[in-house]
């Protein structure tokens, strides 16, 4: 495994942080409401508004990044930070430095057993 210069590996750590950081206050601006499951009639009201569903969906993708965040800030105390979760080469620092929080180099992300989502995080099929 190709070592990242300690110089790179402590802006990548403050990005991480800085994201970290970005993404709980947006959480607890915008806390997931508490349904409960009112009693409504069915036929003329949704379970849910429109807009408590944009909340939902809008929280669920926030706390997927936090996870990613957080594994990222993980791999970067371990000493792992920027290889490949596949093929454990070096993750290309330009792409890093758009995703901070991608496991995956563009090669392995485009193969067609792996799917990286838009947070360039690895997901096998």
């Amino acid at each position: 495994m190709n070592m990242m210069r300690q110089h790179s590996l402590v802006v990548y750590g403050q990005l991480l942080r800085i994201e970290h950081e970005r993404v709980r206050a947006r959480l607890n601006r915008f806390p997931a409401q508490s349904w409960t499951g009112d009693v409504r009639s069915q036929e003329t009201e949704p379970a849910i508004t429109h807009d408590q569903y944009l909340a939902l969906a809008v929280n669920d993708l926030e706390l997927h990044k936090l996870r990613q965040v957080q594994a990222s800030l993980q791999r970067l105390r371990d000493g792992i930070y920027g290889s490949c979760e596949i093929c454990e080469q070096r993750i290309s620092e330009k792409r890093l430095r758009v995703l901070p929080w991608a496991n995956v180099c563009l090669h392995c992300a485009a193969q067609p057993d792996v799917r990286a989502d838009t947070h360039g995080v690895l997901s096998h099929e």
